[in-house]
């Protein structure tokens, strides 16, 4: 049986080896697509099929009735990490005023655009809270990571890159220099649920089951998440 997963880039690193994991226990073969948020939603509004749908939380669920309530299952969550390219001097990352400076240092910067993924809209908040949000308006690149926009940081393109750290895991060449410090970090808590169209909603649902499963959690941290309680 084939189980069509549409999911957010984030989770790629971990749907990987788990999906790999899965379909040798199982049997099931697993179709996953990966994209944007805002994409995914679009391109399922557009009359593309799923049987599963991986999303940031509240994405989720302003899918209403196209999702089966019941079957939502929260899977991990990532926090927003500080990226620089491999070799280059690591910035202060420990304190908002580091980061501050970090920021304000920096020839150029980028996170993902607030219109597209939640880290953006809490990053863009941020910078205002901070009181640098003009200061650093002309240097900051707008860029998902599936638009490249970790990639520009591995070519040193940009300076500095503030991502999810399960984003940031995907690109070579990169250095997580650290999380952002506790008063300033904000998490996507990713979320799962079966379509209500699913043609195979028993089989989506122990997907996520299987997904959640604590003898999996390795894969998770490894990917830059934290497993939900």
């Amino acid at each position: 049986m084939e189980i069509r997963v549409y999911s957010g880039g984030a989770p790629r690193a971990a749907l990987q080896p788990l999906g790999t994991e899965y379909e040798q226990a199982t049997g099931n073969t697993l179709a996953l697509t990966f994209d944007g948020v805002a994409a995914i939603r679009r391109r399922l509004g557009s009359g593309e099929k799923a049987d599963t749908v991986l999303l940031p939380t509240g994405m989720l669920e302003a899918m209403g009735t196209a999702l089966v309530a019941a079957s939502r299952t929260v899977l991990a969550r990532s926090p927003i990490g500080v990226v620089v390219r491999k070799g280059a001097t690591e910035p202060d990352v420990s304190t908002p005023e580091a980061i501050r400076r970090t920021l304000l240092a920096a020839r150029s910067i980028a996170y993902s655009d607030p219109k597209i993924a939640p880290s953006g809209i809490h990053l863009t908040k941020m910078l205002a809270n901070l009181g640098i949000a003009e200061a650093v308006h002309a240097k900051t690149v707008l860029r998902t990571p599936f638009d490249g926009g970790v990639a520009l940081v591995a070519k040193g393109e940009v300076e500095v890159g503030l991502y999810l750290v399960s984003e940031i895991k995907l690109v070579d060449g990169v250095f997580l220099a650290g999380l952002l410090p506790a008063e300033l970090q904000s998490y996507v808590v990713y979320a799962g649920a079966v379509t209500a169209n699913s043609v195979a909603p028993d089989a989506a649902l122990a997907f996520l089951g299987f997904l959640t499963d604590p003898v999996r959690q390795s894969h998770w941290k490894a990917a830059g998440f934290e497993l939900a309680a």
